[in-house]
């Protein structure tokens, strides 16, 4: 069997609105024998939104290669376009659609809303962007976004002096006012509700006059391979982040350089078909793998041995066997 492209079904918070009454729900699918496929993987969400971040923040126009196609990554598009970002979708060469052409914007420019859907890199990485352009921006959401935590990046602007009103919620909706610049300096927050607020703060922080020194207080920040993907994302645009300690991290004011980059498929969505291997028996090949990720789905190359699965890792392609009989 070759499984050429693998597709997320359509995103609905309330339930699958395509179902009918004639509708037999989704059918597991039955292995009629050992398997033998080679699946690729779309992009991961949380690097292309990262690099959609830069690119509109950079020194120059960049290239996402491959980059995922989906609701959170529209609306990051969607969300810099509206700061005045030229995104324009060129042909890819790859087997997952277009690839994203990225033109800074000489100014950025408020002035708008910004849908946030239920995307949390969005509410999260673009008020920071927001405090950048000149004139007022509103963020809104779904309902659901509403309730999700945001005093980490609310508070953190505050305290740097950007023009915030919330209403002292500490949730969407809200509204940056952009004067253009951001101060930056020391800062400390609380990002023990979710590492995004670090990784906000650190995406931007390049661009403010000063720089970022970012502390965290309170309990153990969550996901810190997700602040470690943030870094390596950084260091891709020539940003250096150091971290003299930990729960510190130092970003000095500079350029974010413009680049061409690869959008690494999410491995995270390699862990149903490689299992697969394990179930059915054969094998699976997953193609385009990294040979260095920040991606937690990289662990399954060394967890899956445990199971009995016997593991080839090769340039740009990963391979999990069923155990010997």
């Amino acid at each position: 069997m070759q499984i050429s492209r693998y597709s997320e079904p359509e995103f609905d918070p309330y339930g699958d609105a395509r179902q009918t009454e004639s509708d037999d729900g989704w059918l597991a699918p039955v292995a009629t024998g050992p398997l033998s496929a080679v699946v690729s993987l779309p992009g991961s969400k949380s690097l292309t939104n990262r690099e959609l971040v830069l690119a509109a923040l950079a020194d120059g126009p960049s290239t996402l290669h491959a980059p995922l196609w989906s609701r959170d990554s529209e609306l990051m598009i969607d969300a810099l376009r509206a700061l005045g970002t030229r995104i324009e979708r060129t042909a890819g060469s790859g087997e997952f659609g277009d690839d994203l052409l990225v033109t800074p914007a000489a100014e950025l420019t408020g002035s708008t809303t910004i849908d946030c859907g239920l995307a949390g890199t969005v509410m999260r990485f673009l008020p920071p962007v927001a405090a950048l352009a000149l004139g007022p921006t509103t963020f809104d959401g779904d309902e659901y976004a509403r309730h999700r935590p945001m005093s980490g990046v609310i508070e953190g602007l505050q305290a740097l002096g950007v023009d915030l009103a919330d209403d002292r919620r500490g949730t969407l909706p809200f509204t940056v006012h952009g004067t253009g610049r951001v101060g930056g300096g020391e800062l400390e927050i609380d990002a023990s509700a979710s590492s995004q607020f670090v990784s906000a703060l650190l995406l931007s922080a390049a661009r403010f006059d000063r720089g970022l020194d970012l502390s965290h207080r309170g309990e153990r920040v969550p996901s810190l391979p997700h602040i470690e993907m943030t870094i390596a994302t950084l260091a891709g645009h020539g940003v250096t982040v150091a971290t003299p300690e930990p729960g510190r991290w130092v970003v000095e004011p500079g350029p974010i350089h413009a680049t061409d980059v690869d959008i690494e498929p999410d491995l995270s969505n390699a862990a149903p078909f490689l299992i697969a291997a394990l179930v059915a028996g054969g094998s699976v090949t997953i193609t385009g793998w990294p040979p260095a990720t920040t991606q937690v789905g990289a662990h399954l190359a060394d967890l899956l041995p445990r199971f009995g699965a016997r593991v080839d890792l090769a340039p740009g392609r990963l391979t999990v066997r069923a155990p010997e009989a």
